[in-house]
């Protein structure tokens, strides 16, 4: 996820995602219903003692091995990234971040445990504080979390390729939808 795009899903929340099929799910749902994970240090614990199996590859939800760096903060591993920024330094006026993480966490993994659902999450920096938002359809449950844009970003790697399109005004759009009207008076 090259974020500060202004929606995006990355490596991370695709693991995220895959929680839902894990053998820890009911584990990972009994943790989150305790306020110790109100804690952002206890709660990126946690997930960096969940296995998920994407493609047949078992993967921790955070781990310490995987790096990205960042413009702002050099080489940091996932679960270094959600220590220092997530739950640190991005969003220090809108705290608690992880508790509000948590209880959204909580709610969606319960809705898709008990639908029999699977999750798509996506983070979205558009936002004017940290909120989770989660929306239940017949086929999935979606979790998005909006955040204000964060103050630093990955700059390498992008390796996941994101079926995202996003349709934004700009001058651009305003000289080409001028151009239209112009050919259709004609």
């Amino acid at each position: 996820m090259a974020m500060p795009a202004t929606i995006g899903k990355g490596w991370i929340l695709t693991k995220l995602d895959a929680v839902v099929g894990s053998p820890d799910l009911n584990d990972v749902i009994t943790k989150l219903k305790d306020p110790l994970y109100d804690d952002g240090a206890q709660l990126a614990d946690l997930f960096s003692d969940v296995n998920v199996t994407i493609a047949g590859q078992l993967y921790k939800v955070l781990d310490n091995v995987t790096t990205y760096r960042f413009r702002r903060s050099g080489l940091l591993t996932e679960k270094q990234h959600a220590l220092q920024h997530w739950f640190g330094s991005w969003w220090v006026d809108y705290q608690p971040t992880a508790k509000i993480l948590r209880v959204g966490l909580l709610e969606a993994l319960q809705t898709c445990r008990d639908s029999a659902r699977p999750l798509d999450t996506y983070w979205i920096c558009a936002g004017y504080e940290v909120e989770v938002a989660i929306a239940t359809s017949t086929k999935q449950v979606t979790l998005m979390i909006l955040t204000p844009k964060p103050e630093d970003h990955i700059v390498e790697p992008h390796t996941i390729a994101e079926p995202i399109r996003l349709v934004e005004w700009s001058d651009d759009y305003l000289s080409i939808m001028n151009e239209q009207l112009k050919a259709i008076r004609k």
